[in-house]
């Protein structure tokens, strides 16, 4: 599984887009921490609440925290992405040691494979599932 060098302009190109993915990421997750903080002063000045009143409070700070959990595990993803750039190993399929192509690392700058692996890996999934 040789690896190619990666040029330093591609490289920098790269490490660009996940930077600004990983800022915009981080954006969010601040935004969504306001919101929380917004939302927990807004019940506490609540005074008697109804069930109706208190399933939509448990059901919107679900929502949140499930939104911040999948924010956060993007953002890991994308450190790990920036480290496996700056080892040299960002951009090969984790599979088969093959390039990842520019349009599928543009998509999902955090792919450690590539498209075809990608679908072995899924259909194997599936056949699991079943």
């Amino acid at each position: 599984m040789a690896h190619e060098v990666i040029s330093e302009g591609r490289n920098e190109g790269l490490r660009q887009m996940l930077l600004e993915k990983k800022n915009e990421v981080q954006k969010q997750i601040d935004d969504l921490i306001l919101q929380r903080r917004e939302e927990q002063e807004r019940w506490r000045g609540e005074p008697a609440m109804d069930d109706q009143d208190m399933a939509y409070r448990d059901s919107s700070a679900d929502q949140l925290l499930s939104l911040l959990e999948i924010r956060h595990r993007m953002r890991v993803t994308l450190d790990e992405a920036l480290t496996r750039l700056r080892e040299g190993t960002y951009g090969f399929c984790n599979e088969c040691g093959e390039p990842v192509s520019n349009a599928r690392l543009k998509a999902l700058p955090f792919a450690k494979t590539c498209f075809d692996c990608q679908n072995v890996i899924e259909e194997l999934e599936k056949v699991a599932r079943s």
